[in-house]
């Protein structure tokens, strides 16, 4: 599926540096109904990210599931399920003052760590924009010297049975 394949093409760039990527996933077959390929980008860039700001020894956290709402937001149930991917690291974090910054095109929250890190400041921005136009959005939560936790919302995706929906 779109979280393996998106896995398996950020191994080797978690094995080079050090960092060990863990995944806590259901065991439903058919979790996310939707477009694979927008997944797969967001969950790339995401990883990208948690590798990218996590030191060697640290940890990148891949887990998925469902939500009757956002965040715990009870405004938003009504248009529940909701499924959640979420990439949490042991990086450096982010500062408190930086958020609403991370997700604008070409920002990155420390220029000094560009150059140290890479990147153009561009993933956050397209990977919000695509979980946006899948009627979702992508949502950070952080603590300077911690880590980060990115969570893409995707709606309307329940987890499914085998089977389901095959009933004559």
């Amino acid at each position: 599926g779109s979280i393996a394949d998106a896995i398996s093409l950020i191994e080797p760039q978690a094995t080079a540096a050090g960092v060990t990527v863990e995944t806590r996933l259901p065991e439903e077959k058919s979790f996310y109904l939707g477009d694979g390929d927008r997944v797969r980008q967001i969950l790339v860039v995401l990883l990208s990210n948690g590798l990218k700001f996590t030191e060697p020894g640290g940890t990148v956290v891949v887990s998925c599931g469902t939500s009757p709402a956002r965040d715990g937001d009870a405004k938003l149930a009504a248009a529940g399920p909701w499924t959640f991917l979420r990439v949490e690291d042991t990086g450096i974090g982010i500062p408190a003052a930086a958020f609403s910054a991370v997700f604008e095109p070409f920002v990155q929250v420390d220029a000094g760590n560009t150059r140290k890190r890479g990147g153009t400041g561009l993933g956050l921005a397209i990977a919000r924009e695509l979980a946006r136009r899948m009627g979702g959005d992508l949502t950070v939560r952080s603590v300077e010297g911690e880590g980060s936790c990115f969570t893409a919302w995707l709606p309307g995706a329940a987890p499914q049975e085998d089977g389901a929906g095959t009933d004559q």
